[in-house]
């Protein structure tokens, strides 16, 4: 699964982010409270949160001027040539996902689920975060582990 494309409404300090993401490495940078951390959230919530998750992570995710506002992801990837989708407003317990892959196209939380695992080999967004991305903080280390 290569990710071509982040879409964010209403997600923290973002009230509209459209991103688009190369193939290979993708490098996000920019000064503090820029947004940077947001973009990374906003892809572990996108594969591996559940749309009807609720409480205080998800009132995190609102915008700080529209604290009832509904938080949403829409990212687009590709996968062996195939063109692909995912949709997550959150809302509660009211939130929603569709997954389009292809010609096929999944609304339950739980297929959605199965189909991100089995397109990332990915088992849980604790991994994703343990093994997909680099913070800021975690730099200094690497520069250390180099000498």
């Amino acid at each position: 699964m290569i990710i071509t494309r982040l879409r964010l409404a209403n997600f923290r300090r973002h009230r509209a982010l459209d991103v688009t993401l190369g193939p290979g490495l993708n490098v996000v940078r920019g000064a503090n409270e820029a947004g940077k951390s947001t973009v990374q959230r906003a892809i572990e919530m996108a594969l591996f949160r559940r749309p009807t998750f609720s409480g205080a992570e998800l009132d995190d995710t609102r915008p700080w001027q529209q604290p009832q506002a509904e938080p949403v992801i829409d990212m687009d990837f590709t996968d062996d040539g195939r063109a692909g989708t995912i949709h997550k407003s959150f809302a509660g317990g009211k939130g929603t996902v569709t997954l389009t892959l292809g010609e096929e196209s999944f609304n339950d939380p739980a297929i959605v689920e199965q189909q991100v695992i089995a397109l990332t080999g990915i088992p849980s967004e604790k991994f994703f975060r343990a093994s997909a991305s680099v913070h800021h903080q975690e730099l200094t280390g690497l520069a250390q582990d180099e000498r």
